[in-house]
């Protein structure tokens, strides 16, 4: 919280005044809480450095030869959906080679994390995203960091921070339905987290309408702001609506001669819905049939959709008051202020 007092140029006097409050959610919270790092080989620093806040604080592997890796483990004390993995490195590792990202959900099981993007080792950051649920996140470095050039074996591969972000998409494995598709790519598929499958058209179709259902999707009316698609190919006109009874429905947002592959209402778009439809026209691509590959004669509109992300506005408000205490009127006057979320992440009073 910050707060902006005025001055009291008054000496005589004994109130003051507040001319504004702030209050921000921090970035961090969407790590889990409770969540604790654990390392095999403790050097001069706490492993709890690694998900600090303090970007200035780092967990240290203890230095020494390639026979002597280190590795720091993430315990988020229970299995959550996870859609982004971030890792701030101190002394990061030479090439990709030089460490391992793996995950589980029962530290007994373990998979790679692949990297997605970015990998920037001038700003010591890698990324990975893509929507997977674990508890437990494992580096392990294949061999220790070496400087060569100052002193060798004397500093060991550090992190300055790990960031998991939960997973944000409210409708995620919801219930779908798309009149229009067919083969295997039932509806659903836009909606499991996967960039690898998609829902799709029956080719030569140009027209589709997707509708997120109140069914078992929304069984309440839901605070949203924020919706993202991800075109596999392109429809050329786009129409979001939304319905708070699933029967009379209202545009949210429509776009024509669209050219992107991402289609986007911004968060400062707020609405309330049960029930959400998004219609399509004018497939914008092609593609081959299946089994007439390289077949001229083949190339038929087709509309088809990665991943359909609808972010909840999560949040709330809040009412205090201040004592106003000058003369008689002390634990009697009290000056109420309210507040409340005006976006995600950002407050108002």
């Amino acid at each position: 919280i910050r707060v902006w007092m005025y001055e009291n140029v008054d000496p005589l006097v004994t109130q003051f005044r507040i001319a504004e409050i702030e209050v921000w959610r921090a970035e961090d919270t969407q790590q889990p809480l409770g969540a604790s790092a654990e390392a095999a080989d403790l050097f001069t620093t706490d492993s709890a450095n690694a998900i600090s806040i303090n970007n200035f604080t780092m967990w240290m592997a203890a230095p020494g030869p390639p026979q002597d890796p280190g590795t720091v483990t993430l315990d988020l004390q229970a299995v959550y959906p996870v859609d982004m993995v971030q890792c701030l490195w101190g002394m990061q590792p030479s090439s990709l080679g030089d460490r391992r990202f793996e995950i589980s959900e029962d530290s007994v099981t373990w998979s790679d994390i692949p990297l997605i993007g970015p990998v920037n080792f001038d700003e010591k950051l890698e990324q990975f995203t893509g929507f997977v649920n674990m508890r437990y996140l494992r580096i392990s470095f294949v061999r220790a960091f070496d400087d060569t050039a100052n002193e060798p074996n004397k500093i060991g591969m550090s992190i300055r921070n790990l960031l998991v972000r939960l997973d944000q998409n409210l409708a995620r494995w919801h219930y779908s339905a798309a009149p229009t598709g067919v083969w295997s790519f039932p509806s659903t598929a836009a909606l499991d987290g996967s960039r690898e499958t998609y829902w799709s058209t029956r080719q030569g179709v140009d027209t589709a309408t997707f509708t997120i259902l109140a069914s078992v999707t929304f069984s309440e009316l839901f605070n949203l702001a924020g919706v993202y698609v991800e075109f596999l190919y392109r429809a050329m006109s786009i129409q979001l609506y939304q319905s708070v009874d699933c029967i009379s429905y209202t545009l949210v947002e429509s776009i024509r001669d669209n050219e992107d592959y991402v289609f986007f209402v911004p968060t400062t778009v707020h609405f309330q819905a049960r029930c959400i439809r998004m219609e399509l026209s004018g497939a914008r691509d092609r593609m081959w049939h299946p089994d007439r590959y390289e077949d001229p004669t083949s190339r038929l509109e087709v509309i088809a959709i990665k991943e359909f992300t609808l972010l909840e506005h999560a949040g709330g408000g809040g009412v205090f008051g201040i004592e106003d205490c000058y003369g008689s009127t002390c634990g009697l006057r009290y000056d109420t202020i309210t507040y409340g979320l005006l976006q995600p992440r950002g407050w108002s009073i």
